[in-house]
């Protein structure tokens, strides 16, 4: 299992789609590499605690679950109320887009 267990976006590039880039490039790289499934942290602006409130730099290091939805990945668990646990399953082992093989 390979982790993708934060991102670093300059400032002025944030908001611009870059994460979304850098998640499914970092998804090819693994599957390359021959990694099966691919897992991240990322924090979800969806629950209560988070809900009206604008990112810190900080926050937003471990990346945002739209984005990892968006990307094909599924959640498997919570690290916390606002930090999910998330999974991709690649092609290597001809599981891509089996949603049973995700978990």
């Amino acid at each position: 299992m390979w982790s993708i267990v934060c991102f670093y976006v300059a400032q002025t590039a944030r908001r611009s789609g870059l994460m979304a880039a850098l998640l499914r490039g970092a998804v090819a790289y693994a599957r390359q590499q021959g990694a099966y499934i691919v897992e991240g942290y990322p924090v979800d602006l969806q629950t209560p605690p988070m809900s009206g409130k604008n990112l810190t730099g900080y926050s937003g290091y471990m990346g945002l679950a739209s984005v990892y939805r968006d990307a094909g990945f599924v959640e498997i668990g919570r690290a916390s109320e606002t930090q999910l646990i998330m999974r991709y399953t690649t092609d290597v082992h001809g599981h891509e887009d089996d949603a049973e093989a995700r978990q």
